[in-house]
């Protein structure tokens, strides 16, 4: 293959899957500094192109008609693309690379069947890779430059205007089983206010009213389903942000921002976990945990072991060490 001058990379959802692609795409600017990098995504995450260190330009996957759907795949065609790297390599992403009739393609192997095959067997500790490394792995055969191993996005972009210490707690998740319980993130919210921090809570309408005996304090500052812009400008003033498994931990990740990530219905051994040096993640590895993939199956037990045994003390102990340790 010679040296591409035009490469695209697909990568449609979800939020974190698209920030964990960041490392690799990194990795291709590196190997390829003259070349135009363009990556497709959803027009939902074009807040999140716009910060993938290496991207020269993002096409964004339209929602909706037919006819907006065939004059994105028209737009791809005109591109005339040297190199497709699909990181998604789902039936959406087949189809768009069939109907456009890309030459050079290179196609990531998510082990998707692998990991439900071990959920299955109730393998606890499954051998995989981090997703970085499959998405770095995808492009060994063209790159040996695997210099960046974990997401980052382009924080000159972002406004940083937080003074006082500030911690960021996300109660929501795409999945109700990953949610940790909102009377354990109100009783730690009232410690950490005890203890003269600043809060910022993200949650979304189902949960909004769950907080709304926090408002009384002016140290409190609650955003219900901010917009992807408004989130990251969020989670870049924070001094430590807590969260389940979900988007939002990312993006934390991505912006040196130190995380304590929640684990609870999904493990951190099958590849999701966060990579920064300064994290920190907590579960109780429950018995029946995993029980999914992404936490998208309910739980079958009589309560949520995973997430009730998970006391918000146990929190607590972790922000105070990861706080000291950020000093």
């Amino acid at each position: 293959m010679e040296i591409p001058e035009k490469i695209l990379v697909i990568r449609f959802s979800s939020l974190g899957d698209l920030i964990l692609t960041s490392g690799t795409i990194r990795n291709l600017r590196n190997s390829f500094p003259q070349a135009e990098i363009i990556l497709t995504t959803k027009a939902e995450y074009d807040a999140i192109a716009q910060l993938v260190i290496g991207v020269s330009r993002a096409i964004l996957l339209p929602t909706g008609s037919l006819i907006a759907f065939l004059k994105y795949i028209l737009c791809l065609k005109k591109e005339h693309f040297d190199l497709v790297i699909d990181l998604h390599n789902n039936l959406r992403s087949r189809i768009i690379r069939d109907l456009c009739g890309f030459k050079e393609v290179i196609v990531y192997d998510s082990e998707r069947k692998r990991r439900k095959t071990y959920l299955k067997a109730g393998d606890k500790h499954p051998p995989f890779k981090h997703t970085v490394d499959l998405y770095n792995a995808t492009i060994k055969t063209i790159s040996s430059n695997t210099l960046y191993t974990k997401p980052e996005l382009d924080k000159t972009k972002i406004t940083r205007n937080s003074t006082s210490p500030t911690v960021g707690i996300v109660t929501s998740t795409k999945h109700k089983a990953k949610r940790w319980p909102s009377e354990y993130f109100i009783a730690l919210s009232n410690d950490l206010l005890l203890k003269g921090l600043q809060l910022i809570i993200i949650c979304d309408e189902s949960d909004d009213t769950s907080y709304e005996a926090l408002r009384h304090s002016s140290a409190v500052k609650i955003h219900s389903r901010p917009t992807l812009d408004k989130l990251i400008d969020l989670i870049y003033n924070c001094d430590l942000v807590i969260s389940g498994d979900t988007g939002p931990m990312h993006i934390a990740v991505a912006l040196s921002i130190p995380v304590i990530a929640i684990f609870g219905p999904t493990h951190p051994a099958l590849g999701f976990y966060p990579l920064g040096s300064k994290d920190r993640l907590i579960s109780i590895f429950a018995e029946c945990s995993p029980c999914s993939l992404h936490g998208e199956k309910p739980c079958y037990q009589p309560r949520r072991f995973c997430m009730e045994d998970l006391k918000p003390e146990m929190v607590l102990n972790e922000v105070y060490e990861t706080l000291k340790a950020s000093k």
